[in-house]
């Protein structure tokens, strides 16, 4: 089951994916799909072009990952993006 979207359920999904290695020159995308009728939502990394499974979802939040990022400012980023998005 997926936590409710929050803050620190997206920081701890970005130190995750950090464990895992990001490219200090590159980074790595993410962007988080919400629905805020079910609540539900969903990732992907890498390539945005449309075609992940966070994609089913209408709202969406978009960030790069570095190595040296804030884990918690990239998710308070990542949900202002969405919450900006659901006031409308």
């Amino acid at each position: 089951m997926i936590p409710r979207l929050s803050i620190t359920s997206v920081a701890t999904l970005i130190k995750k994916i950090k464990e895992y290695g990001v490219d200090k020159q590159e980074g790595l995308d993410l962007t988080v799909g919400f629905n805020p009728k079910s609540k539900e939502w969903d990732y992907q990394t890498g390539d945005n072009s449309y075609s992940g499974s966070c994609y089913f979802y209408p709202i969406w939040g978009v960030t790069t990952i570095f190595p040296r990022s804030k884990s918690t400012d990239l998710a308070r980023d990542v949900v202002n993006q969405i919450k900006d998005q659901v006031a409308y």
